[in-house]
């Protein structure tokens, strides 16, 4: 599957122990050829929004999901990992 016109909707990034940042730049398209296809990586399909929450996401999706929808949104960001989580702020 190939993505057309891509539009930037944030951030997310967090400080590495080496001293650098892993930055995931997050994007919605709209607009796409091609087939949805499954990798190495894992299973994909398509699903309805609605039934997202049911669904087993990554660590802290559906936060940065909200961030993602919201225009006065553009940055996910961990600035701190604390005893058994991390800090998190929404700007």
């Amino acid at each position: 599957m190939t993505i057309q016109n891509p539009q930037l909707v944030g951030i997310k990034n967090w400080p590495l122990d080496t001293g650098g940042r892993y930055i995931v730049i997050c994007y919605k398209a709209t607009e796409f050829t091609g087939t949805l296809q499954s990798s190495e990586e894992g299973e994909v399909s398509w699903v309805q929004k609605d039934q997202i929450p049911n669904l087993d996401l990554a660590y802290d999706m559906l936060p940065l999901m909200e961030m993602m929808e919201d225009p006065d949104k553009s940055e996910f960001f961990y600035p701190r990992r604390t005893e058994d989580d991390w800090e998190k702020k929404i700007f």
